[in-house]
Formats: structure tokens, C-alpha cells, sequence
């Protein structure tokens, strides 16, 4: 199962950065550096999402209660696509005028409406 959900809600959302750059890489020709993702997420967090898929096996404390047992690297959370957003930062009619910075779904994960989900969700 897929699911969108915004940058911001991860709480170590700037581990997920590096996901979205080899989303970016491995799909389309303009890519970017990743300090241009951090610029993104820390200046408009509410308009970055990413499409991640649900691990097979949920998180498990670790004995002493600090940590994740076992290794769940590489398994969650997978992201198989991505919507990067801005605002104009000084519109010239007074009005807020945003637009679409990037998107990527990656090719295992296309043609299940994965962009189209993005695109809305970045409009809301």
C-alpha cells in the first residue's frame, strides 16, 4: 500500500531527503542538489509530500526501550515518488501564486494514480 503523506509529518524528515534525490535521479533529466531539497522542506514544509510504501513488518522497540530492533534499514520507509512546491515569496499582484517545483513517481510504482494523489494534495 502507498501512502502520501507531507515531508514534514516524519519526524527525521531530513533522512527521507536523500530517498527523494535517487527518486529524482533515477527518473527524470534535471536533477538537483540535495541542499535544494533541504531548502524546500524547511521553507515550505506544508507543500512537499512524498509517496512511501508501509513496511511488511512494523517497528519494534528495542529491549532497553530506546531504538528499533532488528534491522529495518533499506525497508521503511520506501519512497517511490515525490512533489516538491513553492510559493512566490513576494507575488507582484498581492496575490499567492505557487507552483509545482518537481515530481517524480518511480517506474515500479507508476500508473496507480501515485501522481495525480501527489499534484492534489500539494494544491490543498
Amino acid at each position: 500500500m502507498v501512502d502520501i503523506v507531507p515531508l514534514s509529518s516524519y519526524p527525521s524528515y531530513i533522512d527521507l531527503l536523500p530517498s527523494i534525490q535517487t527518486c529524482n535521479i533515477t527518473n527524470l533529466p534535471e536533477n538537483y542538489f540535495l541542499k535544494y531539497y533541504l531548502y524546500h522542506a524547511l521553507t515550505w514544509p506544508q507543500l512537499s509530500f512524498v509517496a512511501v510504501v508501509r513496511p511488511r513488518t512494523a517497528y519494534k522497540a528495542s529491549s532497553t526501550g530506546a531504538g528499533i530492533a532488528g534491522d529495518v534499514s533499506g525497508e521503511y520507509p520506501k519512497v517511490v515518488g515525490y512533489v516538491l512546491a513553492k510559493m512566490e515569496e513576494e507575488p507582484t499582484d498581492g496575490n499567492q501564486h505557487g507552483h509545482i517545483t518537481s515530481l517524480s513517481v518511480m517506474r515500479t510504482h507508476r500508473r496507480l494514480g501515485i501522481a495525480e494523489r501527489l499534484m492534489r494534495m500539494s494544491r490543498e
